[in-house]
């Protein structure tokens, strides 16, 4: 579902790569942890999943799009697929958190009020959430707001769900449900991937995990991890 084959990736103003010969894959209903420390390749990771970001060498394909032929007009058909949950939630201040889970299938085109009660309300009852549909980003703990943002990414039923640090904000507690949350979304079939320093964190939850150092894929180990990784030369 998501390849990388001998991805790299430099910045001009970086003298290590962000990703270099990057090989690995995703089967459709995995969860993969993706750890390293800051400036590892993480984030740039998600990002060509996202094909935010496109590699310098080698091909990402995911979901059949592949990043040496999309086309602008085809990108946002690709981002339809994929749930994103970042670190600083990025939820909408001004809108309460119903419309905050709402708005990707608004965006996706999708005004039918009935549908988008039912998936939104599926959506934030799957994190517990239901019961502050009225509520505003304001009210809500940190923890809660990154359930919300987690309902969010999950609304439009995506081929996976990517979380980007989704628990650097929150304390110790707080994060280990986050992190069993996505673990769960995963079991229902989801495809989920990752990116954390947490080592703690991902001994505990983590059963295929990613490690990066300096753009490197190091190791990738755990359950189904099918196809072996270029690590380090």
């Amino acid at each position: 579902m998501i390849s990388f084959h001998h991805v790299s990736k430099r910045y001009s103003r970086s003298t290590v790569p962000a990703l270099l010969d990057a090989t690995f894959e995703l089967s459709n209903g995995e969860i993969l942890f993706v750890l390293g420390p800051s400036g590892s390749g993480k984030s740039t990771l998600l990002k060509m999943v996202i094909m935010e970001e496109l590699p310098d060498e080698g091909q990402v394909v995911v979901g059949g799009y592949t990043s040496s032929a999309i086309s602008s007009r085809k990108l946002p058909q690709l981002r339809r697929k994929i749930g994103m949950v970042f670190q600083d939630f990025r939820l909408l201040r001004d809108r309460n958190i119903f419309d905050n889970v709402a708005l990707p299938m608004r965006v996706a085109g999708i005004f039918d009020p009935r549908r988008i009660h039912t998936a939104a309300g599926a959506a934030l009852a799957e994190v517990g959430l239901y019961h502050r549909r009225n509520a505003y980003p304001a009210e809500l703990s940190g923890g809660e707001q990154q359930r919300v943002a987690i309902a969010r990414a999950i609304v439009n039923e995506p081929l996976v769900v990517l979380a980007d640090e989704p628990t650097g904000n929150l304390d110790h507690k707080i994060g280990a449900e986050i992190f069993e949350l996505l673990r769960r979304i995963n079991r229902t079939g989801t495809s989920v991937v990752v990116a954390t320093h947490d080592e703690e964190m991902t001994a505990r939850f983590g059963q295929r995990v990613l490690r990066l150092e300096e753009g490197h894929i190091i190791s990738d180990t755990g359950a189904g991890t099918g196809h072996p990784s270029h690590g380090r030369k």
